[in-house]
């Protein structure tokens, strides 16, 4: 099997932002079209799901199931918002704008920030999700340059970062919330490291190397 003819097997979505009543009205480019031999071999090969399409509601099981041929490529509008764990999905297309950071995440998944999407489509780089860069930084020995409660801080904005992403490292009530407050006050996390200055600088090296290529 070529390359061409593997990637017309692998799983594809195509968001766009209306709910068409057919899957060729759903991009301006029709992937019917494009595979128009697909289609005749088996009509499942492009299906519409969308709320208002019990036929094609149906198939969304299906279409996650990574033993199921069928269907290969669906088309939806919203279906993406709530999130679809499709593990055979090698291409999301996105005909749609999206103004809402929240959104952009449910569709393209929690684990990937808008870096690592960036890099894979403009440099071929193969994106890395939040809990493979933080386990980088670890097997480097990063935070044996701290010591006592600055460490425990670091790896604590590690293990947030791993978890929630870069914005709750960044957040400024980042120390309110578990576990932090164990670790003690603001105040006294900050003057751990020396002082304000010098935990903003701590802050800023710990995000270069979580974002620092290979």
């Amino acid at each position: 099997m070529s390359r061409r003819q593997e990637w017309r097997q692998a799983g594809r979505i195509d968001a766009s932002a209306v709910e068409a009543h057919h899957p060729a009205q759903s991009q301006p480019n029709t992937p019917i079209l494009w595979n128009g031999d697909e289609v005749v071999r088996n009509h499942k090969y492009i299906m519409r799901i969308t709320g208002d399409d019990p036929a094609g509601k149906a198939e969304l099981d299906t279409f996650i199931l990574p033993e199921s041929k069928y269907p290969v490529i669906v088309t939806t509008s919203r279906l993406l918002n709530t999130g679809v764990d499709a593990k055979t999905c090698k291409l999301i297309v996105l005909d749609q704008r999206i103004e809402s950071m929240t959104t952009f995440k449910q569709i393209i998944g929690h684990d990937y920030d808008p870096f690592d999407l960036i890099c894979h489509v403009a440099y071929d780089q193969p994106p890395l999700t939040r809990k493979e860069r933080a386990e980088r930084v670890r097997q480097r020995n990063y935070f044996a340059r701290y010591g006592g409660k600055a460490r425990a801080v670091m790896e604590a904005l590690l293990d947030k970062y791993a978890d929630q992403g870069i914005e709750a490292v960044e957040s400024p009530d980042a120390f309110k919330v578990i576990p932090f407050p164990e670790l003690g006050t603001p105040v006294e996390l900050i003057q751990a490291f020396g002082g304000r200055r010098q935990y903003q600088a701590a802050l800023r090296d710990l995000e270069a190397k979580l974002y620092e290529t290979a």
